[in-house]
């Protein structure tokens, strides 16, 4: 519609020890099209699990996704 918009979304995953990754919506985004776009695109990101020492353990990550268009 040609609206300027200047939206984010905040996010946690959450990375198993077998590198399993759940993403939580923390703070959704005002225009839900761009919540649902950013967990759609957050489901492809892959991680390696975290380390202690040789030993994979289980690990979260935050993330701020920021949407602006002009």
């Amino acid at each position: 519609e040609g609206k300027i918009i200047d939206d984010w979304m905040k996010a946690r995953m959450l990375v198993s020890k077998d590198a399993k990754v759940t993403v939580v919506i923390l703070e959704p985004a005002k225009h839900r099209e761009l919540t649902v776009a950013g967990k759609t695109a957050l489901d492809h990101w892959t991680f390696d699990p975290q380390l202690r020492g040789d030993e994979p353990i289980d690990g979260e990550l935050t993330v701020r996704i920021h949407f602006r268009t002009q």
